[in-house]
């Protein structure tokens, strides 16, 4: 392997070399540890010279526990055979835990000093470090793999400082080492939690897991998680989404929220006490966005606790109401308290209960009219207000329909439902049966209508023939 080195002495770029040949050992085909010949080629401004640098996984190791050590040196601190001091004793130890394979004790050792690498390393020093000491954790013997992993991750995600991007790097890294799920899943919800502290962070972990392709349930389905590590796995991803202020992202953090309260029963007293907050937060996310109109909150117990609370019952009733698609109900839910909870001025309620209002009416129109009048009615406007709702409903792609403007009639073809619990799938299953005993029927008549045909004499399509 051939690498050009500028012109520059720095034990920086000597580890950076090393390691960039100890990651060309671990490719290796034979998957051999054995020390390897590589060629480094030293360009100086007069000439290039070539020298030729023997190097194995250890000695890479034992370079970092060198480099490291020198952070540790103390200015005009004498360096002698016969002194110990915090550089040597270091050396020391990290030589005869590597002697001893013991790969568990090094990591521990050199995490104990991860901080004074972030504050005195340079980025290319940092990422260097951090990536060999997640190789070394994958050498670390099965058994001790989950706590070894966490204790990294654990000192990665300890601040969030101007080494925030080095951080997350080594915390993906990490996630990566392995594919055992009881080792992904502790990292990825520390770097889950670590990047929703910094929106800048929670956008670009947001963005590697979007461009992954992996959705949350796959994880959940794929690492056969039981339900309350799905659910800590939804939350602790709803928070990143929400903190990464991406478009569309209050969208998906209520998505994972309502997937966290799904996986609570009835009975689960410890986990409703749980997820109480995120229910009610959840309530106050779907009632004061302006565009989201079809939820199944209602239907879930971990929501259904809040009638019964004295702080979140207001927003609750406001919630149903909406849902509800009754503007009378919604007049009486709306109270100031339950304003103030889910933090939504007056009009912008009354604007999005009167759209629920409309959406009621679709749903019960099906594919079918809806005369102006019932419209004004129900959502207690001005005659001449009614066509624009209807405009602005058909625009946000909620209903789609034709104004019939001579005959004072709006003709539904397609509305979005409130909410698609057990009655809406009786009345799918309802339909299907329907379909089905349509599909029979048919079935019957053209086996009815064959039979009849033979039974005259009538030749089959494959039978017929033209004769000149």
């Amino acid at each position: 392997f051939f690498f050009y080195i500028g012109h520059t002495h720095t034990p920086a770029i000597h580890i950076h070399l090393q390691f960039v040949a100890f990651v060309c050992l671990c490719a290796a085909a034979d998957g051999s540890a054995q020390p390897r010949s590589v060629l480094l080629a030293h360009r100086t401004a007069a000439e290039m010279t070539i020298q030729l640098v023997e190097t194995s996984e250890d000695s890479i190791f034992m370079l970092v526990a060198q480099h490291v050590s020198e952070l540790l040196a103390v200015e005009g601190e004498p360096k002698t055979a016969l002194t110990d001091n915090a550089s040597s004793v270091l050396v020391a130890e990290c030589t005869s835990l590597l002697q001893d394979e013991n790969f568990e004790g090094y990591v521990s050792k050199l995490i104990s000093h991860l901080e004074q690498v972030f504050e005195k390393c340079s980025d290319k020093e940092c990422e260097t470090i951090t990536t060999i000491l997640v190789h070394a954790v994958a050498r670390v013997p099965d058994a001790a793999t989950v706590a070894c992993s966490q204790a990294l991750a654990a000192a990665l995600a300890s601040k969030v400082d101007d080494r925030a991007d080095e951080r997350l790097g080594a915390l993906l890294n990490l996630y990566g080492v392995t594919a055992r799920p009881e080792v992904q899943l502790p990292v990825l919800l520390c770097a889950a939690r670590f990047a929703a502290r910094s929106p800048k962070l929670a956008a670009k972990l947001t963005g590697v897991v979007t461009a992954a392709g992996v959705n949350t349930e796959a994880w959940v389905a794929q690492w056969g998680l039981s339900d309350s590590q799905a659910r800590e796995l939804f939350l602790a991803l709803a928070e990143l989404v929400k903190a990464s202020e991406k478009r569309g992202g209050d969208r998906e953090h209520l998505r994972l929220i309502i997937n966290a309260l799904k996986l609570v029963p009835e009975g689960d007293a410890a986990g409703m006490a749980q997820l109480k907050p995120y229910a009610a937060a959840a309530v106050a996310d779907y009632t004061r966005n302006p565009l989201l109109f079809q939820s199944d909150l209602g239907e879930l117990s971990a929501v259904r606790q809040l009638a019964g609370d004295a702080a979140h019952a207001p927003a609750y009733k406001l919630m149903t109401a909406m849902l509800g698609g009754d503007l009378a109900a919604y007049r009486a839910a709306a109270t100031p308290a339950a304003l103030q909870a889910v933090e939504m001025s007056e009009s912008d309620a009354l604007q999005k209960a009167r759209m629920a209002a409309l959406l009621s009416l679709g749903t019960t129109a099906g594919t079918g009219e809806i005369a102006f009048g019932d419209i004004q009615k129900a959502l207690d406007i001005p005659e001449d207000q009614v066509e624009l709702v209807v405009v602005k409903a058909i625009g946000s792609k909620l209903l789609e329909g034709k104004i019939d403007q001579i005959r004072g009639v709006v003709s539904i073809t397609r509305c979005s439902m409130r909410t698609f619990g057990a009655a809406e799938w009786a009345h799918v299953r309802g339909r299907l049966a329907s379909w089905r005993e349509a599909l029979v029927a048919v079935q019957h008549n053209l086996a009815t209508n064959k039979a009849g045909a033979a039974s005259a004499g009538v030749p089959s399509r494959g039978q017929q023939a033209i004769h000149v």
